[in-house]
């Protein structure tokens, strides 16, 4: 029968320690789950397939990679404005560019709630200038 055919007639109430509520919490969070759901899972010996990512070996060099090239393109950004002591637009933007990229980079790993990736790139898009001679 499929799941969304099954009424639930039957409610179980438990008491748990503050800490114990707090892991429950965190658990079901980081699975995408709903406390009852993450529950009804583990009593069920289904597969916690949530939200939670996991790379393989060849990915995480990949990713180590991509970082380390843009913050060695950061870093001679830096370096030839400190040098220079001036910055050209087109070197600002790219500073920016690269920046952003990297965080972006890192916030794909750290959220896991539906919503918070478009509301984490939405505040990247307001964090960074406007520009009349572009459009983003």
């Amino acid at each position: 029968m499929a799941e969304k055919d099954r009424v639930r007639t039957e409610q179980f109430r438990f008491t748990l320690l503050p800490e114990e509520n707090a892991m429950l919490t965190k658990n079901a969070f980081e699975y995408g789950l709903s406390k009852s759901e993450y529950l009804r899972k583990l009593i069920l010996a289904e597969s916690l397939t949530g939200k939670q990512w996991h790379m393989d070996r060849d990915q995480a060099k990949q990713l180590i990679y991509e970082v380390n090239r843009i913050g060695n393109n950061v870093n001679q950004i830096a370096y030839n404005t400190n040098a220079v002591r001036f910055s050209s637009n087109k070197d600002w933007g790219e500073l920016q560019t690269k920046y952003f990229e990297l965080m972006t980079l890192f916030c794909q790993f750290a959220l896991r709630e539906n919503g918070e990736e478009k509301l984490w790139y939405k505040k990247i898009l307001e964090l960074m200038p406007k520009d009349d001679s572009s459009s983003v």
